[in-house]
């Protein structure tokens, strides 16, 4: 698969609070065979103390509990995906609450979406206000995953039209984060992917660059499509901290981080 992350920190913001990484990992014997990617986007609230730190203990936290031997010998070709995703969820939530406990560096909160890619298919979990999308580009564009906003609650209970939720004065309030409480409830995803582009986005991104431009910008050309994303929110205003990972099937042996 072809996997490219980068992350800008816009033109507003005087340090970047958003943190992405990907992990590839090549596993063989036993009859297995296959290549996975763990993939994390964290993005750090800005309303509490050192977004920065608890969006980076979030995500080297949930790569970390996945990446290890328990996982490689349990969970590969096993149906506990899901159990697995929200397992380390739970590590990183609990790490970030733990940290800001014993520093008294105050709370610290922060998105967290992550997926594990492989074999035609994303296993996909969600905390916040960070989003995934499935696009064809030229054809199709689907959010995978639903924000857990007080506008999209608002949205849901039919108080706000979708019109109103593109602007509403409180699409930023989160409803779940990690760091802030003992105890988190993420959501989970399970997708098919062939010749799609998987994107995981923070809403530096989406707030800036709507559905139809995102399927007018990518092509199957990632590090093409990853920079024109990203000019095209900064020339909008860039208010916030824009990162994003793109994902495809298509053949390829370097990660590209920027």
């Amino acid at each position: 698969m072809k996997i490219i992350t980068k992350t800008d920190i816009g033109t507003k913001r005087k340090h970047n609070e958003d943190f992405v990484e990907a992990v590839t990992l090549d596993l063989k014997g036993e009859g297995l065979s296959t290549s996975l990617a763990m993939l994390v986007l964290a993005d750090g609230m800005g309303g509490y103390c050192h977004g920065e730190i608890a969006s980076k203990v979030a995500a080297k936290t949930f790569i970390k509990t996945l990446f290890n031997k328990d996982f490689v010998d349990e969970y590969i070709g096993s149906n506990r995906w899901e159990e697995t995703l929200k397992s380390a969820v739970k590590k990183a939530n609990q790490e970030v609450l733990d940290l800001s406990i014993s520093r008294q560096i105050g709370k610290m909160g922060t998105t967290l979406l992550g997926a594990i890619v492989g074999k035609g298919r994303a296993f996909i979990v969600s905390v916040g206000d960070s989003r995934a999308y499935l696009i064809k580009p030229g054809n199709l564009i689907k959010q995978l995953t639903r924000d857990h906003t007080a506008s999209q609650e608002m949205l849901d209970a039919g108080i706000i039209t979708a019109e109103q939720f593109k602007n509403h004065p409180r699409r930023n309030l989160l409803t779940r984060t990690v760091g802030l409480e003992n105890f988190v409830v993420p959501d989970f995803f399970d997708v098919k992917i062939e010749d799609e582009i998987l994107l995981l986005c923070s809403d530096g991104l989406y707030n800036h660059v709507n559905d139809s431009d995102m399927l007018l910008v990518i092509s199957k050309n990632l590090k093409k499509s990853a920079d024109s994303l990203i000019e095209c929110a900064n020339s909008r205003g860039g208010e916030d901290n824009i990162s994003l990972i793109m994902v495809s099937n298509e053949r390829d042996d370097k990660i590209s981080q920027e």
